[in-house]
């Protein structure tokens, strides 16, 4: 049986859009059969300036990064050795609002790169690359974003459950296979029980680490799991 692995959720921890407590969301995950998630909380402007401690903006990196890195400890230890958590990471470009997922990189790696979400896209791929990480445009075609250069891409995400216009998740599909991108799916899970339709990859073996989901994807030994349908409203 495949091994099914989320590539895009977030927690009310750290993510201020997000509506699901860590608890929730590894009960959610488990509970759907899912053997690993990668936790991409967001990391923007609006991370610091929202944060639930308070204003941070003006809070020193390492303080900043502190306060990130609490949505995936608390993750881990609800998921415990049910549910292998996995970090990740979606930054926000303070310039134009642009999305990337960064797989392959690590608390370490963060607190090396002060204020990671002013780079230009060239540096930003060039860090991860560095650290044999992966960057990846979430939801490209979705409103209000850019099209990025694909020679400065490792993929795109072609699946993204958070957008209810289907249409643009088969442009990114139709852009990714012109431009010969890797196409990921993610569900960019908020809370459980939410809207998103759940999805993510499934592997012949599992993933245990960042290296890992790295390997799957430069490989293409993964596909793309059938989305579920968002769960019933509740009343």
């Amino acid at each position: 049986m495949p091994f099914k692995t989320e590539l895009h959720c977030h927690t009310a921890t750290v993510s201020a859009c997000a509506k699901g407590l860590p608890g929730e969301m590894a009960e959610h995950y488990i509970k759907l059969g899912y053997d690993a998630v990668v936790l991409t909380e967001h990391l923007s402007n609006a991370t610091f300036k929202k944060a639930t401690v308070g204003d941070m903006t003006e809070a020193a990196w390492d303080e900043k990064i502190d306060y990130y890195m609490q949505g995936y400890h608390a993750l881990r230890a609800a998921a415990g050795d049910r549910l292998t958590v996995i970090f990740g990471c979606e930054l926000r470009r303070a310039a134009d609002g642009n999305d990337f997922l960064l797989y392959g990189i690590d608390e370490a790696f963060l607190r090396a790169h002060p204020d990671l979400h002013t780079y230009k896209v060239p540096a930003l791929r060039d860090a991860v690359h560095e650290v044999g990480g992966m960057l990846i445009q979430a939801h490209p075609f979705r409103n209000g974003r850019r099209i990025v250069d694909p020679a400065l891409l490792d993929g795109i995400e072609i699946f993204n459950g958070g957008i209810s216009n289907e249409n643009l998740n088969d442009i990114a599909a139709i852009w990714a296979e012109h431009f010969g991108l890797l196409g990921t799916a993610g569900s960019d899970c908020h809370r459980p029980n939410g809207y998103n339709c759940l999805t993510g990859i499934l592997t012949d073996t599992p993933i245990r680490a960042g290296a890992d989901l790295v390997r799957h994807l430069r490989e293409g030994s993964f596909t793309l799991a059938e989305p579920l349908p968002p769960p019933e409203p509740r009343t």
